[in-house]
């Protein structure tokens, strides 16, 4: 949110509506699916399958830190953590949340959750739909 919060104040126009309700809404729905968003953003910079088959994400010193810092929070290497985190379990909740993001969609009068003006949260919708893809 940092971020978005900075971007939203330094360029205005057009808004990403970092204050929007829906967005507090899709991060809660967000941490319903705990362990396996958590998993699947471990191994962020390693999509496709990994660093070197999509260069650029980070330098090789960052990929170091990244890598290391990961691995002490997560006890494990980010790729054992993403493959830990794939149960049956945690694949039914991520089902029950999205089925939850789906109905808040729908209550929406536009393409977006403001209607016809695109958030902040759908880049990170789509990131994070992303890295689900790669722990399937």
């Amino acid at each position: 949110m940092p971020i978005a919060e900075y971007l939203e104040k330094t360029f205005p126009s057009p808004p990403i509506h970092v204050d929007s309700p829906f967005v507090t809404r899709v991060l809660d729905i967000f941490k319903q699916m705990g362990d396996l968003i958590k998993g699947s953003m471990a191994q962020i910079t390693r999509f496709p399958n990994n660093a070197e088959e999509f260069p650029g994400i980070l330098s090789h010193k960052s990929q170091k830190y990244f890598d290391e810092t990961r691995t002490e929070w997560f006890g494990c290497r980010p790729e054992e953590y993403a493959t830990k985190q794939m149960t049956e379990d945690n694949w039914k909740v991520a089902e029950e949340a999205m089925k939850s993001m789906g109905d808040l969609l729908k209550e929406m009068d536009g393409v977006f959750f403001e209607g016809e003006n695109c958030e902040f949260i759908y880049p990170v919708l789509l990131l994070t739909f992303v890295c689900l893809n790669t722990m399937v």
